[in-house]
């Protein structure tokens, strides 16, 4: 996710679920399964897990978001 290199975010139509930063030495493969734990606890638990920008970040305004 650019500009913020090794990230890994997972949301929905209209909220964050998960945003994770890949960690010092963490292999892709082991980012992915951060990432998936992270949408487990989400969907199951209501905790969101959100690394980036020192837990600071944010969906844009859906009005805001590029349509593909």
């Amino acid at each position: 996710m650019p500009p913020i290199e090794g990230a890994a975010v997972a949301v929905t139509e209209t909220e964050l679920i998960a945003s994770l930063v890949r960690r010092d030495g963490e292999s892709f493969p082991e980012l992915l399964q951060r990432l998936d734990a992270a949408i487990g606890k989400a969907l199951h638990g209501g905790v969101v897990t959100n690394e980036v920008n020192g837990g600071r970040f944010r969906l844009a305004p859906q009005r805001v978001r590029k349509r593909r």
